[in-house]
């Protein structure tokens, strides 16, 4: 699987956690935007096989 494919279904993953807390007002917009922009920049920085353990460590 390609790598950006499956940090695209990871950050969902993440969004989908986060998004929670702001729903609840436990953080705004900002802070939420800023948190899914750091997520993608550390995760891209990551080589392919550890992408693919979290990716898969996501799916269990």
């Amino acid at each position: 699987m390609d790598k950006e494919l499956m940090i695209q279904k990871l950050m969902r993953e993440i969004e989908m956690d986060f998004s929670f807390d702001l729903r609840l007002g436990l953080i705004d917009r900002i802070k939420f935007n800023n948190i899914m922009k750091s997520e993608a920049e550390q995760l891209r920085e990551r080589s392919y096989s550890e992408i693919e353990r979290l990716f898969f460590r996501a799916a269990a």
